[in-house]
């Protein structure tokens, strides 16, 4: 359970990282956008990586898998930004493709970091989804 709400208390720090950047930070503070690239990113992957461990925990390549699906979701938001043209750069010029290929390196780094803290030894999950907090005890009735 801590995990999801390490990623919850992550996920609000971002947002309120983007409204303060929206407000004209990114365009003065260089790194802002790779910050919340790889804040974002790292959030999802802790999810994902908490998620992956509560249903399957015996699945192999959890960090590649974390990894690819954080990416996966970063490369479907950089097409948002295509289709609703808020790329910040004109589409398809020198700086579009730099912006978006920093974007897509920041939410693998994140993400790598993420899949790592989830996937170490001896992290364990309490409260996951198949970890219940009461114990099923069988009852022997002696009949006599």
């Amino acid at each position: 359970m801590r995990i999801y709400l390490s990623s919850l208390v992550v996920m609000i720090g971002v947002f309120k990282l983007h409204m303060w950047g929206m407000d004209g930070a990114y365009t003065r503070i260089w790194w802002l956008d790779i910050a919340s690239h790889t804040l974002v990113s790292f959030a999802i992957a802790l999810c994902i990586g908490g998620l992956i461990t509560s249903l399957s925990p015996s699945i192999h390549h959890k960090k590649l898998l974390i990894v690819a699906l954080t990416f996966i979701i970063g490369f479907a938001w950089e097409g948002l930004e295509v289709y609703y043209n808020i790329t910040g750069h004109p589409l398809w010029s020198y700086e579009y493709y730099f912006d978006t290929i920093k974007d897509l390196i920041d939410d693998t780094i994140g993400a790598s970091i993420a899949a790592y803290i989830t996937t170490r030894k001896g992290m364990k999950y309490k409260g996951g989804i198949n970890e219940s907090p009461l114990a099923v005890e069988t009852i022997k009735i002696n009949n006599q």
